[in-house]
């Protein structure tokens, strides 16, 4: 483990951020084996915990990350990553990725005292999960999609070379592939909510203040309103998983908010739409934002050895809540046009703003991996494939990084100039229902032979192209 302390740490930034086996490497050093850690521990500085774009203080409140943290982040991580060998330098359409023998890969580098390298912490550079095969006369779960060589962009994200979109991550593979049966029915969420006393008190503010369009009023409603309660179902909320969807969904609301500038042309602010469209906002009601799972049937062979997963995998959604006189919140049912044409536009444009803010593509790495757990539970691959995980499925093998629980997030509130109104989220948040996914499929007969083929070019080493 690499710490890095300077005279003032109240100041500077005292922890450097790890990529690889952080708590192996400090029981080698005094001579002891013990189980890998992987994930990353994150930069510590005055504002709290950064990981993915946000930092996480010490009450739990989320706030957006300032850019020398992250900076300080990204130069942390690439010290941290190995050099990427030269034959996963390479782009591929479709890497494969063997669970058994990257167990066999784990259980080598354990008992010969070594960490992980940054290409197991990374699975070889593998970007997506589209295609998954039953090896049964191997014992083996192969995954398998595209890949490409990976560098550490200025955020401290782990991209890929070319494209920019984000590598899979180990940590949140195995999160995935521990969730348990009524975990994956149930789904994972994230949400932001107001409390009911921050409603009262924002009801009561706007009612008898009728604030004006100016910073001061923005510190009033926001005094008023108080911090919105995070909260997680179907996930550990300490887990870089659930760091990676309080992340996207933050990112999310300040594009939609005029928070944050988009980096995509077609991607504007729904505050920059709602003032071109001179339409009024009406005090009582808000557009609620929220991310789902978008994918198409899956695709799989009659004796469901191979599976293609397919589709974009997210979305953007959205209705209207409405806020009565005593602070309680309703959903309407009803979807304000102007905000249907932003979540569009934000889904439309997904893979770019996933390449320029790779949180959302994080995102759906995290999506992709759930859809992944529910169909290894829901159809018994694991037993069909003969394959007993001793070591990928074992807590006591490999441990994740823990990382601050998000509890709090500062509210989101905006205005649209010229008089149009206040625009504050109330709610909204992640659902992935990866178990509904995994549940509409539909047969391919051209999946026989792609599995021949992928079982038939594997070798000795766990990923192959």
């Amino acid at each position: 483990m690499t710490f890095c302390r300077t005279e003032k740490p109240t100041l500077l930034f005292f922890l450097v951020a790890l990529v690889l086996a952080g708590q192996l490497a400090v029981d080698h050093a005094f001579g002891q084996s013990r189980n890998f850690v992987t994930g990353i521990t994150p930069v510590i500085g005055r504002n709290g915990a950064v990981v993915g774009g946000i930092s996480v203080d010490a009450d739990g409140v989320v706030t957006r990350a300032a850019v020398e943290h992250s900076g300080e982040l990204g130069r942390a991580r690439t010290l941290a990553i190995d050099r990427v060998s030269r034959s996963a330098r390479k782009a591929s359409k479709l890497r494969k990725v063997s669970l058994r023998k990257l167990e066999q890969e784990l259980v080598r580098l354990q008992k010969a005292n070594l960490p992980l390298s940054g290409e197991i912490e990374f699975l070889a550079g593998l970007q997506r999960v589209e295609y998954v095969f039953v090896d049964p006369k191997n014992k083996d779960i192969i995954l398998a999609g595209p890949a490409e060589g990976w560098r550490v962009d200025k955020n401290g994200f782990v991209v890929g070379v070319s494209s920019g979109l984000p590598v899979i991550e180990l940590c949140d593979l195995v999160l995935a592939l521990r969730i348990d049966r009524a975990d994956s029915i149930q789904g994972i969420t994230c949400s932001m909510d107001a409390t009911p006393e921050g409603l009262r008190n924002y009801s009561d503010y706007m009612r008898h203040e009728k604030p004006n369009f100016n910073q001061q009023s923005l510190y009033e409603m926001r005094s008023a309103i108080g911090n919105f309660e995070v909260s997680f179902t179907g996930v550990q909320p300490d887990s870089h998983y659930a760091r990676v969807l309080i992340a996207a969904d933050l990112m999310m609301k300040r594009l939609g908010m005029n928070l944050e500038n988009s980096p995509v042309r077609g991607v504007t602010s729904y505050v920059q739409m709602l003032q071109k469209s001179k339409k009024r906002i009406r005090q009582n009601t808000s557009p609620r934002w929220w991310l789902a799972v978008d994918y198409e049937k899956l695709l799989r062979d009659k004796q469901g050895l191979t599976w293609q997963i397919r589709g974009p995998a997210v979305k953007a959604m959205t209705e209207d809540d409405f806020l009565n006189r005593d602070g309680q919140k309703t959903a309407t049912g009803n979807v304000n046009p102007l905000a249907q044409k932003w979540a569009d536009d934000f889904t439309e444009h997904y893979q770019r703003l996933s390449a320029e803010l790779p949180i959302f593509g994080q995102l759906r790495n995290c999506i992709d991996l759930a859809v992944l757990g529910a169909l290894l539970t829901k159809y018994e691959l694991f037993e069909k494939a003969g394959f007993q995980s001793s070591v990928l499925m074992d807590a006591d093998q490999i441990r994740l990084a823990k990382y601050p629980v998000p509890q709090f997030t500062p509210p989101q509130i905006s205005y649209a100039p010229n008089g149009r109104g206040w625009i504050v989220t109330l709610s909204g948040g992640i659902g992935i229902d990866g178990w509904s996914v995994a549940s509409n499929t539909q047969i391919d007969t051209d999946l026989p032979a792609l599995q021949r083929q992928v079982v038939d070019s594997s070798g000795d080493h766990w990923w192959w192209d």
